[in-house]
Formats: C-alpha cells, structure tokens, sequence
C-alpha cells in the first residue's frame, strides 16, 4: 500500500492522474531505463547516491509490471574506458533480455553533461523510440546538445537550480557584513571603543568557489558565478578552482594517485590556512561527488570559524544544501513511463532551489 501511495504522489497532478505510471502503460507496451553513473560517483553520500535512490524507486515500478514490460537498471565501470564501453553497449544491445524483443521505447539517463561527448559518436545508431534525459542541464545546453546529437525533442534535461540556494547564501553575507558594522558602532556607543580605533570589516575581498571540474573542460551553466556577481558585484571578486585533473573518471585528482573525496578533504585545511592568513571568510564548493570529502574535513573540525557552502552533501556541515535529483528523477520518470509517445516530455525542466520541494537545508538566517 505504501508502495502504490508513493508511486502516485509521484505521478503528476493534472485530470489524469488518478492512476499510476503502471496503470497507464499500454499492456503490449515494452519500455526501459538505464542510467549512467560516472566510475567513482556511487557511495558519495551525496548527488550520486541521491540520484540512485530514484532510479531504485523506478525501478520497484519494473519489478511490479515485470521486466517483459519494463526494465529499469543502472550501469557504471571501475574506470572511464570500462564505463563509456559499457555505455556503448546499451546502443548495441537494444533487447530485452527478458522478451528477447526489441524495446519499443528507451530511455538514457545520463548523469553528467559531458557523457553527451561519449554518445555522440554513436547518435546514428539511436534509434526511433530512443531518448535521453540529461541531469544538471539548463535550456541553453538541452538545445546544443539535441543538435550536436540529431534528437531534436528526443533530448531533456533535468535541474534543480543551485543558483537560489547560492542567492540565499549571499543574504547571509551580506547581512553578517551589516551585522558586524553594527556591532562596531554599538562599541563606540557604549564607549567600549573609541572612534580611533580601526574598524574591521568582515572580509569580502576574494570569495573562492571550489567546483570539481575545471571550467576550460566542462561548461558551467548553472549561473552560480553569474548569481556572486549580481549578488555581491560591489563586494567580492569570486576566484574559482577545481578539484579534479581529469574530465569524467570521477576517481583520480590531478596527480592520479589520490581520490578526489580525499582531494576535497584536503581543500578543506586548505580554506583554513587562506582564512586565518587573509580572513577570506565565506566559500562556495560545489565538488559534486567530491563534496563529501571536503564535509569531513569540517565534520572533523567543527572550531574552524569560516563560512562554507558546500552543494550536494547529505552530511550537515558548515552550510549544507542537499538537492534532492532523485526524487526529481522518480517523478519524471514516471511521467515518462505514462506518456503514449516518443518525445512528448518537455525539453527541460528546472526545479526551483530554495526550499523547494527538492531541496533542503540548514541555513538559518535568523539564527546567526
């Protein structure tokens, strides 16, 4: 029962939504999904493991119809050469193994923007009931990429916006900047101080946004950058770096020999030792899979006095903003599951950031 309730709350909300994905496939109607996680994603108690949990609810809806019908499951490899090989081989094999027939409708989860490099020299061999769902797209990518692809409305993208979580951060910048202007002239009110002594501000100067893949290999577009200029544009100038070395292992960090969650963990001493020598006091890390590394370090160190914004981590630590993809996954696919046609879904769809129903947090303005 408790299955058949979440199943319809998934389901979306219009006229003919009173029965589940299952009711609605047609009964000679042969449909799968298959995700790609990129080698070292799974197990980063964050964005990856978040989004398996969706496909795990996909796909007890395959276990309920049976795999004649439809067959959910996801793929990976321990490198990056196993992983887009077995890729591959999902456009090779288009059988249910269960049937021994041919899909007629397929759906291609990929987890990452830059897996559409690893498909494209295979587009021709998509075929017409074929699609594929990219995660962390806007519409500007969504677009380029139906074209580099020849899909047309085949390609979706799927995004939670980053950029309002981020924007809330700003707030709180800006707000604990005020804050400390205030107490300053309560000082001087009170005659704690006098007017001759310097004042201090909270420092702005630099805001160092950690990201885990270099932005000259992959294209940034979630507008987290554009959001610190508008937000902070007359306070800050944003610095970005990045983690990883390499562009889609999700394993190795520049020197090859690490993790990038043990990489991370080293940012971590790294923010301390730039905030103690410039009192650079408010960061940004939006390191994906890696961004566990980095929340042990604090886990670890809960004395550090400095404000870090960490993305996709399910461990409360400094500020934390969990966005929840698989729950956002579950619900488009079981729209997927239901619709009658090849390329009925929307292009794209962004769930809203803050607050939403996809994102939680522990950010408390009002508690600082």
């Amino acid at each position: 029962m408790l299955l058949v309730a979440a199943i319809v709350m998934g389901c979306s909300k219009d006229d003919d939504d009173n029965k589940s994905p299952i009711e609605e496939m047609q009964p000679d109607a042969t449909k799968s999904i298959t995700a790609v996680f990129a080698p070292g994603q799974l197990g980063d108690m964050g964005y990856a493991d978040n989004l398996l949990e969706g496909i795990y609810r996909l796909k007890a809806l395959g276990n309920q119809t049976g795999h004649d019908t439809l067959n959910v499951h996801y793929l990976t490899g321990e490198d990056l050469t196993s992983t887009i090989e077995a890729t591959y081989v999902w456009f090779e094999d288009p059988y249910n193994p269960y049937s021994g027939k041919i899909y007629e409708h397929r759906l291609l989860v990929l987890t990452e923007p830059f897996m559409v490099d690893w498909i494209e020299p295979l587009k021709d061999q998509f075929l017409d009931g074929d699609e594929v769902l990219v995660m962390k797209m806007n519409e500007a990518d969504v677009a380029a990429a139906a074209q580099r692809l020849g899909l047309g409305n085949r390609l979706h993208g799927l995004n939670i916006s980053a950029a309002s979580s981020v924007r809330r951060y700003c707030e709180f910048i800006k707000q604990s900047v005020a804050e400390a202007k205030e107490v300053y002239e309560l000082h001087i009110e009170l005659g704690e101080i006098s007017e001759d002594d310097p004042y201090i501000p909270l420092n702005c100067d630099q805001m160092l946004l950690y990201r885990l893949y270099n932005p000259n290999k992959v294209a940034y577009r979630d507008s987290i950058a554009e959001v610190l200029e508008e937000e902070l544009y007359d306070m800050t100038n944003v610095i970005t770096t990045s983690v990883a070395g390499t562009v889609g292992d999700g394993i190795f960090s520049n020197d090859g020999q690490t993790s990038i969650l043990e990489e991370a963990y080293k940012y971590g001493q790294h923010i301390t030792d730039i905030f103690y020598e410039s009192s650079y006091g408010f960061h940004i890390a939006d390191l994906g899979s890696a961004a566990q590394g980095l929340s042990y370090y604090f886990m670890g160190h809960p004395e550090e006095n400095l404000n870090v914004l960490i993305l996709d981590t399910l461990s409360p630590s400094q500020f934390w903003v969990s966005r929840d993809f698989g729950s956002a996954l579950y619900q488009w696919g079981a729209k997927w599951m239901r619709s009658t046609e090849t390329g009925s879904m929307p292009a794209i769809q962004v769930f809203g950031g803050w607050n939403s129903n996809y994102v939680t947090d522990n950010i408390e303005l009002d508690d600082f």
